[in-house]
């Protein structure tokens, strides 16, 4: 009889450490795009980085991986400060699902203190397709230092492929929404396509 209970104490959860690391392990790289850039139109934008967008196969429950390393240099320092000082803006990040047809859930950010934010805006159909990243303290942001936003879609409805945009901004906090709106933005590389399983 003691045998029986402490094989069964052993197995049941050894079994079900088996299945947990099967499901969290399951998702598959499907295809993979990816851009660079050097310069950037806006002077508070960071003048070099790269976006990536990642399509994964998780057995029909597909979504994507999108990340953008950026690296701001003194002249992008100066200006969002000015920003800041001239008229309490704020510099972040957008990366935005252009078909309309993911749900951003899951996202993080090496950004000095970071607020984060997801919308659903017009037609307001399938899920939360922005996500953004503000730093609430511009002038811990350092030149010459790597910062990523990474965020993770949920595809919505079944598609060929899934675009993505990667913006960056500066924002002013609106007491009214109770969140951070947009004045100004400018993209960082160019869309990325990505074909869906």
């Amino acid at each position: 009889m003691k045998k029986k209970k402490i094989s069964a104490i052993f197995i049941v959860p050894l079994l079900l450490l088996t299945i947990f690391q099967i499901t969290t392990f399951a998702a598959t790289l499907y295809d993979t795009s990816s851009c660079s850039w050097t310069s950037e139109n806006a002077s508070y934008g960071p003048d070099d980085g790269w976006f990536a967008v990642y399509s994964y196969d998780d057995s029909g429950d597909d979504y994507c991986k999108c990340k953008t390393q950026v690296v701001y240099n003194s002249s992008n320092v100066s200006a969002i400060r000015d920003y800041y000082d001239d008229d309490n803006e704020y510099p972040g990040l957008d990366i935005t699902n252009m078909d309309d047809n993911f749900d951003a859930y899951s996202y993080t950010s090496t950004l000095p203190d970071p607020y984060f934010d997801v919308d659903n805006d017009f037609p307001y159909s399938n899920g939360n397709e922005e996500s953004e990243v503000t730093c609430e303290s511009p002038y811990s942001i350092s030149s010459d230092t790597e910062y990523n936003f990474i965020v993770y879609f949920d595809e919505m409805y079944q598609e060929d492929t899934a675009t993505f945009q990667l913006n960056t901004s500066e924002s002013y906090w609106s007491g009214f929404w109770g969140e951070y709106q947009t004045d100004w933005h400018s993209q960082l590389g160019s869309d990325r396509t990505v074909d869906m399983p």
